[in-house]
């Protein structure tokens, strides 16, 4: 029994450090969405024009930038930021 709670609260634990580690706060705005989905478009559109389907799959990312309102590099840039001051 003892294992088990301690198990338990291991999981507890990193759940808890996990989600404070991964803040998927909105950091784009509805401009920046839209051009995200332009270019995911042309992107796509190219790509399938010319055969080269590589390409389209270069798409994936812009387009999961415009859906989830979430930009990475944007993140990451601003904790370094912040880490700097």
């Amino acid at each position: 029994m003892v294992v088990i709670e301690l198990a338990r609260s291991i999981r507890t634990l990193l759940r808890e450090q996990m989600i404070s580690a991964m803040k998927f706060e909105y950091n784009l705005s509805v401009g920046e969405v839209v051009v995200s989905f332009l270019l995911m478009m042309a992107v796509v559109i190219v790509g399938l024009f010319t055969h080269q389907y590589w390409l389209a799959v270069l798409g994936f990312p812009l387009f999961l930038r415009g859906l989830l309102g979430w930009c990475p590099l944007k993140t990451f840039l601003k904790s370094r930021r912040t880490e700097k001051v």
